[in-house]
């Protein structure tokens, strides 16, 4: 698959999950996300454009969370809550198609 069928691939999981605004992520739980997302799009500015470019979380709909949870898919290892293996991966194939669609530098995935 290209960058562009991964990240489409990935977009349609999380307007899916988006639109099941029933659930309530906690407080708490936000927090942790917007940690991994930070550590997995190398920084604050990079998370925010991954987030479609929303200038906080506080901005994004409880189904928009419920999404973000599920993609980050964290699961309990000891005292540590790690994200899915795949995480940081996937994080950087929409930052990647993202920049690619504005005509920017292709990222180099690890």
């Amino acid at each position: 698959m290209t960058i562009q069928e991964d990240s489409a691939e990935i977009k349609k999981r999380f307007e899916w999950d988006a639109s099941t605004p029933d659930f309530v992520v906690s407080p708490g739980r936000k927090g942790a996300i917007v940690g991994s997302l930070d550590k997995a799009c190398g920084g604050t500015a990079n998370r925010k454009l991954f987030m479609t470019g929303r200038l906080s979380s506080k901005d994004l709909t409880e189904g928009q969370w419920f999404a973000l949870k599920e993609f980050e898919d964290a699961q309990k290892f000891g005292d540590l809550w790690l994200p899915r293996e795949w995480f940081e991966r996937d994080c950087k194939i929409v930052l990647e198609a993202m920049a690619h669609q504005e005509g920017q530098e292709e990222m180099v995935l690890e």
